[in-house]
C-alpha cells in the first residue's frame, strides 16, 4: 500500500495522471488513517423507496418525503403502490387524483418508478384501465448496474391474486436475466402472508436459485420478515393513515434508503422527522428563537401567598415576544387532581417586543396545604414567521408553580445524621412533579422514573434536611461528581438580602456565596460520594444511603452558619432542592427542582422561603 502511494504522488509530481483517485499529501510512513479500500466501486449505487400515501393521506408528508429525497439525492426512486387515494364513483375524478399526485412527484429530481396499490388500480372499477392509460404497463422489469428491479402487480387477476399472465411475465424476466448481480421485487402487498397463495408460491419458485429481496407496503406497519433464507420486508408509510404508535410498532414516516452492493442491498429507515435541512438551525435562527427556548417568553407573576393553605385563587401568566418579529402564542395547561386552571387553553398574538398578561383562575373543590401542590404543566409553541421563509414554530414546557413561606418547626429530639428516617415522623413536602426540570424532560419518565419527598426541621444546634427518593433505577458513576450520577443537592441562603444577591454574582458570573451541599448514595452512610466536602462550611454533616427503591439522604447545617450568613439570630432562609437522576451510561441526567433553579428564568423571587418556627 505504501509502495502504491508513493507511485501516486511521483507520478504527480512528473506530470503524469494519477492512477488512483486518492493522492497522499504526506511523505510514506506511518499515516493518519485505517485503509484505503474506499467505497467507491462504480457498480454500487443508492436509492430510495417511497411508501404507502392513502387510506386517509395526512397533507403534506408525501411532499415532504419527495423535498427531502430531493436533498439526500439517492440516484432513482422505487415506490410500492398506494399513491392515490381512488374510491371515487368517476373517472373524471379519479383523473384529478393523478393530476395532484403529479403536480407532487414531478417535482422530484431523480426518476421515480410507479408501482400499483389496490387505492391505485383495484378499489375503483376503472383504475387499472386509467393506469395502463397513464403507465402503459401494469407489471414490468429493468436493469440497472447489472440488478434486476421487477415491479408487480398484487391485485391483477383478483384482489391478492396474480395472473397467470404476470407470473408468465415475472418468470420469463427471471429466466432472461440468470446473472444478475441481485433481483429486486417490488409489489403492494404482502401477499405471503395471506391465507389465499394468490400465485406468490409459484414466483417464489422460480426466484429460489438467486439472491433476491422482496419490499412491499400496504398495512402501514413497518415488519422485516426472514423467509427461505432472504429478507422481505413491509414498508411503513410516508403520509398514509397511521395512529402514530412509535417504531416499536412500525408505525413512522419513512423513506426506505438502500445502498445496494455485490454483498446485496442494504435497507435503513430514514424517518422524515430525522431529515434535517442544512437550515436547520442558522445564527439568524437561533437569535430569534433562543430566547424562547431560555424560557424568557412565558413566566409567572409571582404566586406567592400569605399562608400556605390554598383555597382557590388566580395566577397571572406574562407572556413577553423577545423577538422583532410578531409571535403568535398557543397554549394548553393541564389540570391536576387538585387544581382546574380555567383558561386550560390560551391563544393570542404578540407584536415585536410586545408583551400581555392573562389571568388564569385555579378552581379546587378542596382546600390543599401546598406542601402537596403538584405544579402545573403547560405546553407551549410560540410561532414566528420570517419574511418569505417558512414559519419558525418553537414547542416548549412550563410548570406553574404556587408558593408560600413554610415554617421549620422547631425538634424536640436529636437528628442522627446516617441516611435512616428512622428520626422522622413525616416528609411532609411531596414533589411527585417537579416544579422545574433541567435540561429537559426527555430523559424523565414521571414519578415513578424518580421523585422525591422531604422534610425541614431545627433545634439549638442544627438546621436539618431529610430527603427520601424513589428512583427505579440507580446509576452510579464512583469518580464523578454528584450531578453526574444519582445524587441530590441541597441549597441554602441564609442572607438577608439573598435574592438581591444572588442576582448581583448571576450578573458578575461570581461564584455563589451560598451553602450547596450535593452528595451521591452508597450502601452505607460512611461511604457517601461528597468530592466537595472539605468545602463545606465547619460543621456540616451529609449522609446519603441507598435504599430498595431509591436512596435517602440527611444533611445537618449548624445553626452557627445560619446567623454568621444573616448577620444575627436567623430567622428566615431559603431553601431549594434537586436530584440528579440518571438510567443509562449515556444518559445525559434529569435535574428534577422542587422549586425552579435560582438561576433559571423561570425563578421568582422569594420561592422556597422558610421561617423559623418554635417557641425558643
Amino acid at each position: 500500500m505504501q509502495s502504491m502511494m508513493i507511485l501516486c504522488a511521483t507520478m504527480l509530481l512528473a506530470g503524469a495522471a494519477p492512477t488512483s483517485p486518492f493522492v497522499p499529501g504526506i511523505p510514506d510512513g506511518p499515516h493518519p488513517w485505517t485503509h484505503l479500500q474506499f467505497h467507491n466501486d462504480p457498480d454500487n449505487f443508492q436509492f430510495a423507496i417511497m411508501s404507502d400515501r392513502t387510506g386517509g393521506a395526512r397533507p403534506g408528508v408525501f411532499e415532504d418525503g419527495v423535498r427531502k429525497l430531493n436533498w439526500l439525492q439517492p440516484e432513482l426512486v422505487m415506490c410500492v403502490g398506494d399513491l392515490v387515494e381512488g374510491g371515487v364513483d368517476t373517472e373524471a375524478e379519479l383523473r384529478e387524483q393523478w393530476r395532484e399526485f403529479d403536480s407532487i412527484i414531478g417535482q422530484l429530481e431523480m426518476p421515480f418508478f410507479f408501482v400499483p396499490g389496490n387505492h391505485d388500480v383495484s378499489n375503483t372499477p376503472f383504475g387499472a384501465k386509467l393506469w395502463k392509460e397513464r403507465f402503459g404497463h401494469i407489471y414490468y422489469h429493468f436493469l440497472y448496474k447489472n440488478v434486476l428491479f421487477i415491479g408487480m402487480n398484487t391485485d391483477d387477476a383478483d384482489i391478492a391474486q396474480f395472473s397467470d399472465e404476470q407470473i408468465n411475465y415475472v418468470t420469463r424476466a427471471l429466466n432472461e436475466n440468470p446473472n444478475v448481480r441481485w433481483t429486486l421485487l417490488f409489489m403492494h402487498k404482502p401477499i405471503w402472508t395471506y391465507e389465499k397463495d394468490g400465485g406468490w408460491s409459484r414466483i417464489e419458485e422460480a426466484l429460489k436459485d438467486r439472491k433476491y429481496t422482496v419490499i412491499v407496503g400496504h398495512t402501514h406497519d413497518y415488519m422485516k420478515y426472514e423467509r427461505l433464507g432472504r429478507e422481505y420486508f413491509v414498508l411503513a408509510t410516508t403520509g398514509g393513515s397511521m395512529a402514530h404508535a412509535g417504531p416499536l410498532a412500525g408505525e413512522f414516516d419513512e423513506v426506505a434508503w438502500v445502498t445496494m452492493s455485490d454483498e446485496g442491498p442494504r435497507l435503513v429507515n430514514l424517518t422524515l422527522a430525522g431529515i434535517l435541512h442544512k437550515d436547520v438551525r442558522t445564527a439568524e435562527q437561533a437569535a430569534l428563537i433562543q430566547p424562547v427556548l431560555d424560557g424568557k417568553a412565558i413566566g409567572v407573576v409571582p404566586a406567592i401567598l400569605d399562608k400556605p393553605r390554598f383555597t382557590g385563587g388566580a395566577i397571572r401568566l406574562r407572556l413577553q415576544n423577545p423577538a422583532t418579529l410578531p409571535m403568535h402564542v398557543e397554549g394548553t395547561i393541564a389540570p391536576t387532581p387538585q387544581l382546574t386552571p380555567q383558561p386550560s387553553r390560551i391563544r393570542c398574538d404578540l407584536a415585536a417586543k410586545g408583551n400581555q398578561e392573562i389571568e388564569v383562575k385555579l378552581v379546587t373543590e378542596t382546600a390543599f396545604d401546598l406542601q402537596k401542590f403538584l405544579p402545573l404543566a403547560s405546553r407551549w409553541q410560540f410561532t414566528f414567521e420570517p419574511p418569505e421563509k417558512a414559519p419558525i414554530a418553537v414547542p416548549i414546557k412550563h410548570r406553574i408553580v404556587i408558593d408560600a413561606p413554610f415554617d421549620c418547626p422547631l425538634r424536640a429530639s436529636l437528628v442522627t445524621v446516617d441516611g435512616s428516617l428512622s428520626d422522622w415522623a413525616e416528609l411532609p413536602f411531596v414533589c411527585l412533579e417537579p416544579g422545574y426540570v433541567s435540561p429537559n424532560e426527555l430523559f424523565w419518565d414521571g414519578p415513578g422514573d424518580a421523585s422525591f419527598r422531604f422534610a425541614l426541621a431545627h433545634d439549638e444546634k442544627f438546621m436539618y434536611v431529610a430527603i427520601e427518593v424513589t428512583d427505579d433505577k440507580a446509576h452510579l458513576r464512583p469518580n464523578a461528581l454528584p450531578t453526574k450520577q444519582d445524587g441530590v443537592e441541597i441549597r441554602v441562603d441564609a442572607r438577608a438580602n439573598a435574592e438581591e444577591l444572588r442576582a448581583q454574582e448571576r450578573a458578575t458570573k461570581s461564584v455563589p456565596d451560598y451553602l450547596r451541599v450535593a452528595v451521591s448514595p452508597r450502601e452505607t452512610a460512611d461511604r457517601t460520594h461528597a468530592p466537595d466536602r472539605d468545602k463545606w462550611p465547619a460543621g456540616v454533616v451529609a449522609a446519603d444511603v441507598l435504599t430498595s427503591n431509591g436512596h435517602v439522604a440527611e444533611v445537618a447545617v449548624p445553626i452557627s452558619h445560619l446567623e454568621n450568613k444573616q448577620g444575627g439570630r436567623w430567622n428566615i432562609l431559603q431553601i431549594n432542592l434537586t436530584i440528579y437522576d440518571y438510567d443509562e451510561a449515556a444518559d445525559t441526567g434529569t435535574a428534577l427542582w422542587w422549586r425552579p433553579d435560582w438561576n433559571s428564568a423561570a425563578h421568582y423571587p422569594g420561592s422556597g422561603t422558610f421561617r423559623r418556627a418554635g417557641n425558643e
